[in-house]
C-alpha cells in the first residue's frame, strides 16, 4: 500500500506544479508590420527580424505600487519595467489579455502568444507623453506584430 501511495504522490507532484505555474518564458518567432518609405512618403508592409523574449509572471510587491490591480506582468527580458500589465487572470479558455506599452495576449493551453506594438502611423509620439509641439518624424515608430511560443518556468 505504501508503494502505491508513494507512486500516486510522485505522479501528482508534476501535475500540481504545471497547474500552479506562476511564470512563463515567451520567445518571438516571427514579426511583421509597417515601415515608412521616406522617398515614396508612404507606409509599406514589411517583415522584421525578431529576437524578443518575454517573461510573463505574477507581479512583485514593489511593482503592485506602480501597477495596481495587476494579476500578471509581461517583462521584456533585460528590462526592469513591465511592458504590459494584465488586470485579470487567465480565463476559463486559457487566455490572458494584457495592455501597456505593447498589447500582449497569451494562451496557456496552446502556449502561444501575440504581441502588438501599436505606436506609429496614427501618431509618432507615445500616448500619454507630453511632447508639446515637438512631434517625432513620421516613421520614427513602426507598428508591428509578433507571434511566438511560451514555456512554463
Amino acid at each position: 500500500m505504501r508503494v502505491h501511495l508513494a507512486s500516486f504522490f510522485l505522479v501528482l507532484v508534476p501535475i500540481a506544479s504545471v497547474a500552479a505555474t506562476d511564470s512563463y518564458i515567451c520567445v518571438a518567432e516571427s514579426a511583421t508590420g509597417f515601415k515608412f518609405e521616406k522617398q515614396l512618403k508612404q507606409w509599406s508592409p514589411t517583415a522584421f527580424k525578431t529576437s524578443d523574449k518575454f517573461i510573463v509572471r505574477r507581479p512583485k510587491a514593489e511593482e503592485l505600487k506602480l501597477v495596481k490591480n495587476a494579476s500578471w506582468v509581461v517583462m521584456k527580458v533585460g528590462s526592469d519595467m513591465p511592458n504590459s500589465v494584465c488586470t485579470k487572470d487567465f480565463n476559463e479558455y486559457g487566455f490572458l489579455f494584457c495592455e501597456g506599452f505593447e498589447k500582449f495576449d497569451m494562451n496557456r493551453k496552446s502556449l502561444r502568444f501575440l504581441s502588438a506594438y501599436l505606436i506609429g502611423y496614427v501618431g509618432d509620439s507615445i500616448p500619454g507623453e507630453s511632447s508639446g509641439d515637438k512631434r517625432m518624424a513620421e516613421g520614427s515608430n513602426t507598428p508591428s506584430l509578433q507571434i511566438g511560443t511560451c514555456a512554463a518556468l
